[in-house]
């Protein structure tokens, strides 16, 4: 297993996509993060690139058909 996670951590290169975006303009009862997910699903649909996996043996790009999305949020402590 150890091998295996070292191999993982030597081939795959890490990325993370970091934006901002302006919703103080979306109304109340708008529910922001259905919106913002559809956005970025859209922006995939636009660009395939950003839905795709590097194959190192094949030094190949592979476009993925679906998308799987995950969300961080980050809020104040109380």
């Amino acid at each position: 297993m150890a091998q295996s996670m070292s191999m993982s951590r030597d081939q795959v290169a890490g990325s993370t996509v970091c934006d901002d975006a302006d919703i103080h303009h979306w109304t109340v009862r708008a529910d922001y993060m259905l919106r913002l997910m559809r956005a970025m699903i859209c922006a995939w649909r636009a660009e395939p690139a950003l839905n795709a996996w590097y194959d190192s043996a094949s030094h190949s790009r592979i476009l993925v058909a679906h998308i799987d999305l995950a969300i961080a949020v980050d809020t104040p402590a109380d």
